[in-house]
């Protein structure tokens, strides 16, 4: 049975930042100069292994792994690998329903076929943009081909459904809106538009947020939608389609929809470590040093259902929004610190 949390959500899903490294420099993700972890305070493969074998036990059923950049990290093939076979139903029937990842798609040509061979189930691909000058002036990098070539690879390895995140931001990306929307037209992706959320050093401001009611009505503007019942472990996305599209279309409303935590049913671990149960909030406990000071599965479990206690019914920006006082980027970890 799924843990429960104080509000009745049934947590499942469990997020894993394999590294804060990353090969590109998003400027809503990474700030200009950012602080890493140090090497030796990242959690091994081992160290992960057995913490998914607990998770699974007490009921998770999603795993997905994040960044940073998943694929920098080394062997990060030979973790999926380690943690496919908790798919395999475990002697209580416990078992691992998803494997999946997300990646900045920049690595993923290279790499499609042997994650799908060593049991990842799918990926999500981050893009922001359709023009590679664009591209080049959001990421610092002049990348673009590379990751186009990364999502049909994952298509032709099987890695699907393709999702594709992506944060327009008001007078800079959102023109690009319906040119994403082609894709799902055309294409059997998945679009899903998230909303830019104030996290360090990112230059945040709630007039660059677009939200997603508003991009919904732009598109009902055009097309007959048409409801997609959630995925089994997807959380509090808001899917449609439209007559003869191969893909879909999802929002992500973090910043303008006060229900938007009702429906969470994540926690999130960063690469030294250390587990959140929200996004956006910093109340965080210690699996690295628990773990490298002896602590047995049974404590470990322990921490799990104290992490799924300390979860907030929602995140603390929502009063903020309301009451005109969140205008600028928040303390805290950059998002390349927590994983996406």
């Amino acid at each position: 049975m799924p843990l429960i949390d104080a509000f009745g959500r049934s947590i499942t899903y469990l997020r894993i930042s394999v590294t804060d490294r990353c090969n590109l420099r998003c400027t809503y993700c990474m700030p200009d100069h950012p602080l890493h972890v140090e090497r030796e305070d990242v959690l091994g493969f081992e160290e992960l292994d057995r913490l998914v074998k607990i998770a699974v036990s007490l009921g998770w059923q999603k795993v997905r792994l994040t960044g940073g950049e998943p694929l920098v990290r080394k062997n990060v093939v030979e973790l999926v690998r380690m943690l496919a076979r908790h798919k395999t139903p475990a002697s209580d029937g416990a078992r691992l329903a998803e494997l999946v990842m997300s990646t900045n798609g920049v690595l993923l040509d290279r790499h499609a076929d042997a994650l799908a061979e060593a049991g990842l189930d799918r990926v999500n691909v981050s893009l922001d943009t359709l023009d590679p000058a664009r591209f080049r002036k959001i990421t610092g990098y002049d990348r673009f081909h590379e990751v186009m070539a990364g999502l049909h690879a994952a298509e032709a390895a099987g890695l699907h459904p393709i999702k594709i995140n992506v944060v327009l931001v008001r007078g800079e990306t959102e023109s690009e809106f319906f040119d994403f929307v082609e894709l799902a037209r055309t294409r059997p992706w998945h679009l899903r538009f998230i909303e830019f959320m104030p996290f360090a050093g990112n230059a945040w401001s709630r007039e660059k947020v677009l939200p997603s009611h508003e991009l919904r009505d732009r598109l009902a503007e055009r097309f007959a939608l048409q409801a997609v019942d959630p995925d089994a472990h997807g959380g509090p996305a808001k899917t449609v389609t439209a007559p003869q599209w191969p893909g879909t279309v999802s929002f992500i409303s973090p910043m303008s929809d006060r229900s938007f935590c009702t429906r969470c049913n994540r926690v999130r671990l960063t690469s030294e470590g250390l587990l959140r149960g929200c996004l956006l909030n910093e109340n965080e406990i210690d699996f690295r040093a628990a773990m490298r000071g002896g602590a047995d599965d049974r404590d470990l479990a322990m921490l799990f259902r104290k992490a799924i206690g300390l979860k907030p019914e929602e995140h603390p920006y929502h009063h903020a929004l309301l009451e005109g006082e969140l205008v600028g980027p928040v303390d805290g970890r950059s998002m390349h610190r927590i994983g996406g």
